[in-house]
């Protein structure tokens, strides 16, 4: 649904997880290139991926991230990841699938996905309807 304000509130969401200090960084998908670079490109906290084939490079780099961290809470005992968090937000989701087959990179693991107390949350995303 277009003008329901999806952009305005990840906007909002973004700065404030740039505020806090338990964030160590941010994966920003933004395929139509002009939502998050103009803002937020250059902010230490933050990647922007702003092609396609630029995001299963990123989701792999959160995958290798969380089997190092996962390797370091076995070792310190931890149930939990006690350090900076990692998020990923994704505007227009759908654009991501709207490219063929061919063009689509192999889809990536993943695993951050799927498990969050290595210290990487679940990505947060929004489509039109």
């Amino acid at each position: 649904m277009t003008g329901a304000g999806k952009t305005v509130w990840l906007h909002g969401l973004v700065s404030q997880l740039l505020k806090a200090e338990t964030v160590e960084r941010l994966v920003l998908v933004d395929l139509k290139k002009f939502e998050f670079a103009p803002r937020y490109g250059g902010h230490a906290k933050v990647t922007i991926c702003n092609a396609i084939e630029d995001v299963p490079a990123a989701f792999e780099e959160l995958d290798e991230l969380m089997a190092q961290r996962e390797t370091i809470m076995l070792e310190k005992n931890w149930r939990s990841w006690k350090e900076g968090r990692v998020f990923v937000v994704v505007d227009e989701y759908a654009r991501i699938q709207q490219f063929g087959a061919e063009k689509r990179p192999a889809k990536p693991r993943m695993r951050f996905y799927e498990d969050g107390p290595a210290g990487t949350a679940r990505p947060v995303a929004t489509q039109r309807d």
